[in-house]
């Protein structure tokens, strides 16, 4: 396809088409960065008349509520008319609840630039209509109207400014081309093409310097506007960036901490507030936003009163605490430990308090577990019938119950503190004893540890009696600790004297055998005697080794039926270690003592027989 004038466009001279061409390649770079100028300042403009309005309002609401509430109107008048006068405003006006009415206007704005030049750069007029609060109730309303004429007027100023440059440059360029095109061709053709990518944005672009004088004047010009421009647009790429990571730092920070962060107006209103608040209460950010007063509605009614003690000055520099209980969404009870900090401006001016909210439910389980623990402990060791005695460092006591009072007859006040075998262990042992609580202490090792043992102690009043002790060890605050449990086995013992004098005595056998396995563990001489065994020969056999009248699976099972029954009397045969069988008559009791045993009273009744 051939275009109109296209033959006639060859036929002309290089130099021709070469000014020609660079001129508009120059006019169309010009018009390019126009364009992105304009459209760059139209939107500075839009974004700043809109946040510049909003800034304005907000800086305005808490002083006109404070006039409002004391009804100073030509206060709220003057304030008003300073505003039209230091901003872009055109219009403000209030009115309160009785419909009056206090306005302020600017004079008119002249628009300097066309209606298609104001229709390209589109920015809007700003009318802004907010309610007045103070303390929770409205007085009134605030209207304000910013004009986008100044700005639009000085757009096409610079516009036009811009556009009488740029012809003035392309009239220049055209002279000097016109000129010197012949003598240096070569670089003005490079021009022509960097103007050309500069114009697309490739801000990158340099011209080598060569050519008349004149000609490296321009190259050199061409190539600082490039550098600069292409730092200007790197700085603003770096700004940006920075923004980004400046912007995503912060909702690093403050949108992914496990705490409940909230930050909190002057005016009690939700300025900011973590995500974490839902994991906590089961109530969203947005629910938070609809409605402040959430936050003091889930406290539990039972911790109202500490919140209200709480909620001192809070314009104060110090930081207060607190633990209070919440009341989730699905019902669950929370313990939150609060605190929070007044938050000053740079100017020193109050904006409200920085609070965080800690879950720490588990932590006063734990406490409560703790508690429950001690007064466990201290029931059992008040009311326990053995000794309980727990040693700290160096042997002292720590610890010494009721019941240890009852059985050494040291009361707690004397012993506390004091070395434990001083007082209850005989001089014979206390050596041995210093010898190895040290070793423990050391290294929390001892030979007696986990195992309960019979020991003479001594009482105040100097008597040695028998106890029977068990240890164990456990480590407090990173040192080793000794836990006795003592029992005064004194009548015990007499009673165990007087049992076996009289079993040793008695002319029926008596035997001792373990329930499970079978085994006999203790006989008396006159079992002994019967069956013709020594003791120590008789205790190496078993109840199936003597048995006549049932196998060793009847024994079992006959021994599952006495532990079921808890005791039985029967008659059987047994074999005698010469092989004669005799007749018993026999009376077994199941005990759980020992892991589980029969206590036996056998009768030879082979005569009766």
């Amino acid at each position: 396809m051939t275009f109109p004038g296209w033959k006639w466009w060859l036929t002309t001279s290089l130099v021709f088409r070469l000014v020609v061409s660079t001129g508009l390649a120059l006019l169309l770079s010009g018009i390019l960065m126009l364009y992105s100028s304009v459209e760059s300042q139209a939107q500075i403009e839009r974004k700043r008349l809109a946040e510049s309005s909003v800034e304005q309002l907000d800086f305005l609401l808490p002083l006109l509520a404070e006039h409002a509430v004391v009804g100073d109107y030509s206060a709220i008048q003057q304030m008003l008319d300073k505003q039209i006068r230091r901003s872009s405003l055109q219009k403000m006006r209030w009115a309160d609840n009785k419909g009056y009415v206090l306005q302020a206007q600017d004079k008119v704005v002249t628009p300097l630039a066309p209606a298609w030049f104001a229709a390209w750069l589109a920015i809007p007029a700003m009318e802004i209509t907010r309610s007045v609060e103070a303390g929770g109730q409205n007085y009134g309303t605030v209207f304000l109207q910013a004009t986008p004429l100044p700005a639009i007027n000085q757009i096409w100023q610079g516009f036009v400014r811009q556009m009488s440059y740029l012809a003035l440059g392309l009239l220049a360029v055209f002279a000097i081309i016109a000129v010197l095109v012949k003598c240096a061709l070569a670089p003005l053709r490079a021009l022509a093409g960097g103007a050309e990518k500069f114009g697309q944005g490739d801000y990158s672009v340099r011209i080598a310097e060569a050519g008349i004088p004149e000609m490296l004047g321009t190259i050199r010009a061409f190539n600082t506007m490039a550098e600069n421009s292409a730092r200007l647009a790197a700085a603003r790429i770096e700004r940006e960036t920075l923004l980004r990571k400046v912007e995503e730092d912060f909702h690093a920070i403050a949108d992914y901490t496990y705490d409940w962060e909230y930050w909190e107006g002057p005016h009690r209103e939700l300025l900011y507030m973590s995500p974490s608040c839902e994991r906590i209460t089961g109530y969203s950010l947005d629910e938070f936003k609809a409605d402040p007063e959430l936050l003091y509605r889930i406290i539990h009614p039972d911790d109202d009163h500490l919140m209200e003690v709480h909620r001192h000055d809070i314009t104060h520099q110090d930081a207060g605490v607190v633990d209070f209980r919440i009341v989730r969404r699905d019902g669950e009870i929370r313990w939150i430990a609060h605190g929070c900090q007044a938050v000053f401006g740079k100017a020193g001016q109050h904006l409200g308090r920085r609070a965080n909210n800690r879950d720490i439910t588990g932590r006063k389980e734990i406490e409560r577990s703790l508690q429950e623990s001690e007064e466990r402990f201290r029931l059992i060791g008040t009311s326990a019938n053995d000794g309980i005695v727990i040693l700290g460092a160096e042997d002292r006591v720590v610890y010494w119950n009721p019941a240890a009072e009852k059985i050494f007859g040291y009361p707690a006040s004397e012993v506390f503190d004091r070395k434990l075998h001083e007082l209850i262990a005989p001089v014979r042992f206390r050596e041995d004893f210093r010898r190895g609580f040290a070793h423990f202490i050391a290294t929390g090792e001892g030979t007696l540890l986990g195992k309960t043992f019979e020991i003479e102690a001594l009482h105040k009043n100097g008597n040695e009696f028998p106890i029977e002790l068990s240890i164990s060890a456990f480590q407090l605050k990173g040192r080793w600790h000794a836990l006795g449990i003592a029992r005064d086995i004194g009548e015990r013992k007499k009673a165990e004297l007087e049992f076996k004098t009289i079993i040793q005595t008695t002319k029926d056998g008596f035997l001792v055998v373990d329930a499970y396995q079978g085994q006999l563990l203790d006989a008396n001489d006159a079992y002994c005697n019967m069956l013709g065994y020594g003791r120590a020969e008789l205790l190496d056999l078993r109840i199936a080794d003597i048995e006549v009248m049932e196998s060793p699976e009847k024994v079992i099972k006959h021994n599952a039926e006495i532990r079921n029954a808890g005791k039985a009397r029967f008659e059987t045969r047994q074999r005698r270690k010469d092989g004669r069988i005799i007749d018993v008559d026999i009376s077994a009791t199941y005990l759980e003592a020992r892991g589980g045993v029969f206590i036996v009273f056998i009768r030879n009744i082979t005569e009766r027989k």
